[in-house]
């Protein structure tokens, strides 16, 4: 019996040195722990994290995420950091487009009223610049608006006034048309191929020239005799296409009829009228039906350049005709405004320099 080994067991806990490690030493497996210091194998430790719940492993996820994206700037953080804010009242800015809108209108009126793509351009930018230069105590804080978002937005609307322009001008363009030069569709005829025949031949006809453009007036001359007389872009068509646009459209209002220039201005009023009126008798002369077509293209700026040519051309007789028809159309003109558009825009926009930096930020 003495040379039996003795066990701790739980009826024999006097060998303290046996019944405490072992306690402890259990304990740590059940946890799954161990002092190895040497890295974890890695299907250790996938095999624990997949062991953890998913809906752990997506918030872990998520907040990582999240401090990660705390640490990037934000979009407007990077725009307000490399475009400081300009301090300008909104009232201004609208006062300037306004401007620069009348001034864009202004140019094409005594420019070209179908000018190019460069044209455009040029005369688009300088409208902005010199409305931008009738405020001197505000000209670095507009310069710099003009060269942000808000100011090429509004640059590209002045460009884009030349097609708004054609796209009033066409109107009631058709019906003129049709009228003046008997374009009607001929009731009487029993199926529609014969109408588009018809039609088609008639305004084939007329551009054979462009006498289709003028009118032929009798007067009375100082010696009573009456004599048949050419007025060069006198047809009802263009007359009736010119007050459209100037009158109903309002477009009188950018030229100053009591200005040096009102003659360049209403000239070239009466050459867009001839190009509209060439294109709807082209359009009849194709299909005979008058399909929709769109008339910003480059053939009707031939048309147009062509037209202008012509009028620069009339010489003695015709050109004096002409400047009378003009003239007649600016006594008309002077009847519907006094030129009132620029008074309002120089009350309203108060141009006297002495327009302050306001507190609404742009």
């Amino acid at each position: 019996s003495q040379n039996t080994p003795q066990f701790p067991t739980a009826l024999n806990p006097t060998d303290s040195s046996t019944s405490q490690a072992a306690p402890a030493q259990s304990s740590q497996q059940a946890l799954g722990a161990h002092r190895s210091h040497g890295p974890r194998p890695r299907n250790a430790i996938r095999s624990l994290v997949e062991k953890r719940p998913v809906h752990w492993r997506v918030k872990d996820a998520r907040k990582e995420l999240e401090i990660t994206s705390s640490n990037i700037p934000s979009a407007s953080t990077q725009s307000s950091r490399k475009n400081p804010t300009l301090q300008i009242e909104s009232s201004l800015v609208d006062c300037v487009k306004d401007n620069a809108n009348g001034l864009m209108i202004s140019s094409l009126f005594q420019y070209s009223l179908y000018p190019t793509t460069n044209d455009i351009d040029t005369l688009a930018d300088r409208a902005l610049a010199n409305a931008i230069a009738n405020y001197k105590h505000n000209a670095k804080e507009l310069n710099t608006w003009k060269k942000r978002r808000e100011g090429q937005s509004a640059l590209a609307r002045l460009k884009g006034l030349v097609k708004k322009l054609h796209r009033d001008s066409q109107g009631n363009a058709r019906g003129l048309v049709v009228a003046a030069y008997h374009l009607f569709l001929p009731v009487l005829f029993k199926n529609t191929n014969e109408i588009v025949q018809v039609r088609k031949w008639d305004a084939s006809v007329l551009l054979t020239n462009d006498d289709y453009l003028d009118a032929i007036v009798q007067r009375e001359m100082n010696d009573g005799q009456v004599q048949s007389v050419c007025i060069p872009f006198g047809n009802d068509a263009l007359v009736g296409i010119a007050e459209y646009i100037l009158v109903d459209q309002g477009y009188h209002q950018y030229i100053s009829l009591d200005g040096p220039d009102w003659e360049v201005a209403l000239g070239n009023t009466f050459v867009l009228s001839a190009a509209i009126c060439n294109w709807i008798i082209r359009r009849c002369s194709r299909d005979g039906l008058f399909q929709n077509t769109d008339f910003h293209c480059s053939e009707n700026e031939t048309c147009y350049n062509r037209m202008k040519d012509r009028m620069s051309s009339l010489v003695g007789n015709e050109k004096v005709e002409f400047h009378g028809l003009l003239s007649f159309m600016r006594d008309l003109l002077m009847r519907h405004s006094s030129n009132a558009l620029y008074q309002f825009d120089l009350q309203r926009c108060n141009l006297n320099d002495h327009y302050e930096i306001g507190s609404q930020m742009l």
